[in-house]
């Protein structure tokens, strides 16, 4: 170790440092091209490309940037043309009033269809009343509009009702009131029906054997009644010797009275035969 103290010892370490660096510096020189990327030779200080590393297509676009693909374009266009939705899809409500081509929602078509329904006074059918029906009786509450049809007959709002009668709900309520109610009738039992014109005063006769039409008869009461008709309730007249009319029972007991095959006798006078036969 002393030898590398004096001059001759430090100037044999000078030696052997730089012997060793250049030996370093020679290695790395002789790797320098030996190692490619992409086929280009690495150089001391080397510059890589997008190309260089196969990424050609690579730009510094950010995704917020970036455009669809044609693929994807023609896929979205194609949905444009018909879409399929899935789901529950929701769109903005439109105004009440709105009368353009966008887009309906149920919350817009139903409030539309309440205004209408409330202005016109509309019928909403609710089902039959009766025995076995939707309801046995008329609801407590009811709105306007409110209808049902009579599948038993029976008595509803007040009325005697028949199968096909409808009753209409004409006043809003919330307790049982047969005045909110009004009763339509179209199935009337023993209903009848008459002729479009008559001429006033004349007799009514039927028009057929359904005893449901009738007709003009032609006879006035004033004048005239149908031949052969039978009044019960008619009183008449007894018939004297001065008038026509009908008998009496005490007549008809005197008539009773005379023997068959009698003959009246010439010299008695009618005072005679009237006490002959009393």
């Amino acid at each position: 170790m002393g030898k590398f103290l004096d001059k001759t010892g430090v100037g044999y370490l000078w030696e052997k440092i730089v012997a060793h660096v250049s030996s370093a510096a020679n290695s790395v020189k002789s790797t320098v091209g030996a190692y490619k990327i992409n086929g280009k030779a690495i150089s001391s200080n080397p510059t890589l490309t997008k190309g260089d590393v196969g990424l050609g297509n690579v730009d510094n676009t950010s995704d917020m940037d970036k455009p669809v693909s044609t693929a994807q374009q023609e896929a979205i266009d194609a949905l444009l043309v018909s879409p399929t939705f899935t789901g529950t899809p929701k769109a903005p409500t439109a105004g009440a009033s709105t009368n353009t081509t966008q887009i309906a929602t149920t919350a817009f078509v139903q409030s539309v269809v309440n205004s209408k329904v409330a202005a016109a006074d509309a019928m909403r059918f609710k089902g039959t009343i009766g025995t076995g029906g939707t309801v046995t009786a008329l609801p407590a509450s009811h709105k306007r509009g409110d209808t049902y049809k009579v599948a038993t007959a029976g008595t509803y709002a007040g009325q005697k009702c028949e199968v096909g009668d409808m009753v209409i709900c004409t006043t809003d309520g919330t307790t049982a009131k047969d005045s909110d109610w009004s009763v339509v009738q179209t199935n009337i039992d023993g209903a009848v029906t008459g002729p479009a014109s008559a001429v006033a005063g004349r007799v009514a006769v039927f028009d057929g054997t359904t005893g449901k039409l009738l007709k003009d008869g032609g006879f006035t009461i004033a004048s005239n009644v149908p031949a052969n008709a039978k009044f019960t309730d008619t009183t008449y007249s007894v018939a004297t010797t001065g008038a026509n009319g009908l008998m009496s029972t005490a007549m008809v007991t005197k008539l009773n009275g005379i023997a068959a095959g009698a003959t009246a006798d010439s010299a008695l006078s009618t005072e005679e035969i009237d006490e002959a036969i009393a």
